[in-house]
């Protein structure tokens, strides 16, 4: 975690301001009409309002499967194999609109921040925070050791972090 933490916002981000977000906001809980113009979004259950930097994350749907599925199922390598394309699609279908609309400026792009993410890999630090529930499956197959270097297991990361005191004194 202390290597992402720089280009994770700053304190004083987090202060405001806050947006309404729904983690399960998703093509299936959106209603258009036949030329497709949004009418309604539904299914509002799992909505909180959060810091306006979390409109940078990248959604979760685009393999049409919760991550923790295909990371339990099928491996971190599965996930990322089938993700990381869609990832890469939607950015580029994203940077499209935003250059026909006239913006240029890369560091305005919504784009640029979520192509940032996925290189800083807050994108999975983003994802935890929204996959609570999931936050085990997440941190041990996408971040536990870009964080902390190679591992030969999880058992021997969870003793190391147990016993080494130092690592736990403030720097």
């Amino acid at each position: 975690m202390q290597a992402v933490a720089p280009h994770l916002p700053s304190q004083s981000d987090n202060y405001g301001p806050f947006k309404l977000f729904s983690d399960d906001l998703r093509p299936g809980n959106v209603l258009v009409d036949d030329s497709l113009q949004l009418k309604a979004v539904i299914d509002w259950e799992f909505c909180y309002t959060a810091p306006a930097q979390f409109a940078g994350s990248l959604p979760w749907w685009l393999i049409l499967e919760r991550p923790h599925k295909v990371l339990n199922n099928q491996g971190p390598e599965a996930f990322l194999d089938a993700y990381i394309p869609k990832v890469n699609l939607f950015l580029q279908a994203m940077e499209q609109r935003e250059k026909a609309k006239g913006m240029d400026a890369m560091s305005d792009r919504l784009s640029a921040r979520m192509r940032q993410s996925l290189e800083n890999k807050s994108v999975w630090f983003n994802l935890v925070c929204r996959m609570v529930s999931s936050v085990d499956l997440i941190y041990w197959d996408l971040l536990d050791e870009f964080c902390w270097g190679p591992r030969s297991s999880i058992a021997e990361r969870v003793h190391n972090f147990t016993s080494n005191v130092e690592m736990h004194r403030c720097r």
